[in-house]
Formats: C-alpha cells, sequence, structure tokens
C-alpha cells in the first residue's frame, strides 16, 4: 500500500534564512504558476520573509515522503488520473500534516508554521473574487511562496532528493513544512500606528479582522479597550488603544497566549501603518 514516511530536522531561524532563503532567485518562477494571484496563502503580498520571522528562534522542518506502491504508479495512465490518485494519497497527506501542525501550534505557545504548497481549505479561495479569506485563522503561507531553496533543504538538510516525472506518479513526492518556534514567547506584542483614518474607525476595523480570525471582541468600560476571546484555543487577550501616542497593545490576559503572535502578524499584514515598537527591557 502506499505509505509516508517522515524526516524532522531543527535549525537556528538564523541558519535557515541565511543559507536557503533567495527570494531573488525565485522571484519568476511564482509568476509562471496558473494560480498566481489567485490564493492568498502565495504571492503576490506576501509580508517581508526576514522581517515575518526575526522574532522566531529555531525552525523545525519536516519532510513527508510519500511512496506510490507499483499499482497505484500503474494505474496513473492519464494525466486525469494521475492527478485524482495524487490528490488521492499525496494531497491527503498533506493535509494530514497541515491539520498535525495546526493542532501543534495550539501546544506550544508562540509557535507558527509553513504549510506544505498552496493552500487547499477551499475549493475556491475567495482571493479569486477580490474578497478577504474565509478562514484566517487557519491559511497557513506557502512554504516555497517566500523563495526558499527547497531542492537544497531536502537534500542538504533533510537527506531527501526531490524528483518528477513528466508522465504519470513518480516513484514518491515529498512534501516539506515548518514548524516555527519561540523559546522565550511574548506576552504583549505593541505597535506605534501611523493612521490617516479617523481612531475610532481604525478600531473598528482591527476589531474585525481578529472577528474574522475566530475571535470574539468585546468593548470594555473604556472606549480604548477591548476584551479578545480566541474561540481556537480559548485564551484571552486585552487590545488597548492609546490615541495620543499614538499605539496599540494586544496583550495575553488568560492561558497561555498560543495564537498572539500569529494575531499580531496578521494584523500587520492587514494594517501596514502598523509599525512593531521593541520589546521592554
Amino acid at each position: 500500500m502506499d505509505h509516508a514516511e517522515v524526516k524532522v530536522v531543527t535549525l537556528p531561524v538564523e541558519e535557515w534564512l541565511e543559507q536557503y532563503c533567495v527570494p531573488e532567485k525565485f522571484a519568476g518562477a511564482c509568476e509562471t504558476c496558473p494560480d498566481y494571484g489567485k490564493v492568498w496563502s502565495c504571492p503576490p503580498g506576501l509580508p517581508p520573509v526576514k522581517e515575518l520571522f526575526a522574532s522566531f528562534d529555531r525552525v523545525h522542518l519536516i519532510g513527508m515522503k510519500v511512496v506510490y506502491r507499483k499499482e497505484t504508479r500503474e494505474a496513473a495512465t492519464t494525466p486525469e488520473k494521475t492527478d485524482r490518485l495524487r490528490a488521492a494519497t499525496y494531497g491527503k497527506a498533506k493535509r494530514v500534516l497541515l491539520e498535525s501542525l495546526l493542532e501543534l501550534e495550539k501546544s506550544i505557545p508562540g509557535s507558527w508554521s509553513l504549510a506544505a504548497g498552496r493552500c487547499e481549505l477551499c475549493d475556491r479561495c475567495s482571493r479569486v473574487d477580490g474578497l478577504p479569506c474565509r478562514m484566517p485563522e487557519r491559511l497557513r503561507y506557502s512554504f516555497s511562496g517566500f523563495g526558499f531553496d527547497l531542492t537544497r533543504i531536502a537534500r542538504e538538510v533533510l537527506g531527501l532528493e526531490l524528483i518528477w516525472s513528466s508522465q504519470g506518479l513518480p516513484a514518491y513526492n515529498v512534501a516539506i513544512a515548518a514548524l516555527l518556534e519561540r523559546r522565550r514567547p511574548n506576552a504583549e506584542q505593541r505597535y506605534l500606528v501611523e493612521s490617516q483614518r479617523p481612531w475610532q474607525l481604525f478600531q473598528e476595523e482591527v476589531a474585525g479582522v481578529l472577528r474574522q480570525m475566530g475571535c470574539t471582541v468585546l468593548r470594555q468600560n473604556s472606549g480604548e479597550r477591548l476584551s479578545v476571546a480566541d474561540r481556537a484555543t480559548g485564551d484571552t487577550y486585552e487590545l488597548v488603544f492609546c490615541p495620543e501616542a499614538p499605539q496599540m497593545k494586544l496583550g495575553s490576559r488568560t492561558g497561555p497566549g498560543r495564537r498572539l503572535n500569529r494575531l499580531s502578524e496578521h494584523l500587520q499584514l492587514c494594517f501596514p501603518e502598523m509599525t512593531p515598537m521593541p520589546d521592554k527591557p
């Protein structure tokens, strides 16, 4: 029967970025993809790679090798049959890998994952229709979309060779994903806000994005202080707006704050007028 083999190797994030992230080399590769600009997990529009990952300490690189049995390969006699067989084997294994990473994120505070390939949670991505992601709390960016040299990562780090077949299925396919981890997760994220829109409108838009990510947002006694409950994890946060600064702070209240960094990073992606402030000494 078809089966999967998994290998995990951990690297410092600094080494991972320095040795294997070469976006200038792969800048044109994504543009040739028929899904370019049609999927929220992929270019164009991904955040700057080194800024996005700078706050992480280490990365667990995961290589999943899906090996096809002889009968499966022999059944891939047409492009249509090949696509169906790949979806039923390799595609299913990638979905299991993604679900496993999402569960790991819940148990490792401050962690975040990169998916093996483009997001396939929806049959039709809402980006095609110019609409926001339907499941932003589950969306994970494509590993290859950031310009990593996956061939070298597979060979030099995971000890795997990537192979392709011009017709039918190869002997195996390899999916490469990652789990990024902070040794000391932040309990608070602070931003300087340089918004030209009315402050109250900015507050409402921020609250709206958090609701899209699966949070319940309630206004407290002060109009500048909001209570945020993450329905995905049960953790709660406090969102504080300081218009005189002007600053915004998102901090943990109860629970380990398992998605604090993910919530903050998505807000920064949606609101480029937010500039991260250095951690307090």
